[in-house]
């Protein structure tokens, strides 16, 4: 299957590229696998290295599941082909993580464009409301931090 969409893709060396995937048993859902052969051909057209010989290249951690070997190996060729980009969303993704509970749910767009973060406050009941804002003001500066990043779309420390 692989090898289709690859190919459909006009990606070279959809062979070669598939007994990779299969020798690092690698699994890739539906969406992984359309995400795989977009990036694939936009790497591949967008330099002049082919994109199997950058995919040989990436070594997958085998203790790993298949799933996560395939969102591993999808995260690795997005670190390739975007370094600054991937490099912002992971700090972006971190500071979301520490502001994140089961009260406060953090929302924004996936490119880090646009023009807001959205902080949403689930409330029970007076107590939910104090522990909410409470936790939001302790994490004053790292809300800061996402927004310059988000205002900016590039980390800077």
């Amino acid at each position: 299957m692989i090898i289709e969409f690859l190919e459909r893709k006009k990606v070279s060396k959809s062979r070669e590229i598939a007994d990779y995937i299969e020798k690092n048993e690698v699994y890739l859902t539906h969406s992984m696998l359309v995400k795989f052969s977009e990036l694939a051909y936009e790497m591949e057209n967008s330099t002049q290295e082919k994109f199997y010989d950058k995919l040989s290249e990436i070594e997958l951690d085998m203790k790993k599941s298949r799933k996560d070997r395939g969102t591993e190996l999808i995260e690795k060729i997005e670190r390739m082909k975007m370094p600054v980009y991937s490099d912002t969303l992971r700090e972006f993704e971190k500071r979301v993580r520490k502001i994140k509970s089961d009260q406060i749910s953090v929302k924004y767009p996936r490119e880090l464009e646009g023009g807001e973060i959205l902080l949403e406050i689930k409330l029970k009941d007076y107590r939910d409301a104090a522990k909410s804002l409470d936790s939001l003001n302790k994490n004053r500066v790292v809300i800061e931090e996402m927004m310059r990043i988000f205002e900016n779309g590039i980390w800077e420390e």
